[in-house]
């Protein structure tokens, strides 16, 4: 995989959570995309950070990627005001949570960008945050995930 550790880590993550047949992966934000039956999903890098071990000589160090999900998807209109949309939401989470954090990571491959060979070593949902319920079918939530890897400069 020849891509840079960021686009590596927002990559993995789509990647992943695609294999979900009921999930639908995007790669440009549109907040009005819904569709039946499919959950959208627009997976982001909102940040990274990385040690300084690189800084001083060491040929190897750690990178941290917050990525953000945005996810789009429809219930039926809850007229009688159950909670379909609260009870959408949290499975929405429950499954993408299911699949970034038993996925084999081993099983992807490292990314090389020319600079450095990357490696995701784990991968954490931190949270989540959502609409009220409305009572409309429409479900708006995020989700925050960590991705940890490890970066080692080319020789």
């Amino acid at each position: 995989m020849n891509v840079s550790p960021m686009a590596y880590a927002r990559r993995a993550v789509a990647d992943i959570i695609a294999t979900d047949p009921n999930v639908s992966v995007v790669n440009v934000f549109n907040d009005d995309m819904f569709v039946s039956g499919k959950i959208v999903c627009y997976p982001y890098v909102s940040s990274m950070t990385y040690d300084t071990e690189t800084e001083r000589g060491v040929p190897s160090g750690y990178a941290t990627a917050a990525v953000e999900i945005l996810c789009n998807a429809t219930t039926t209109n809850d007229a009688s005001k159950q909670g379909l949309k609260t009870e959408a939401a949290a499975d929405i989470v429950s499954r993408l949570k299911y699949r970034l954090e038993t996925y084999n990571l081993a099983s992807l491959a490292i990314a090389d960008d020319g600079r450095f060979k990357t490696r995701i070593v784990s991968i954490a949902v931190d949270g989540n945050v959502g609409t009220f319920d409305d009572g409309s079918g429409k479900v708006m939530l995020g989700i925050a995930a960590t991705v940890h890897m490890i970066s080692f400069i080319k020789s």
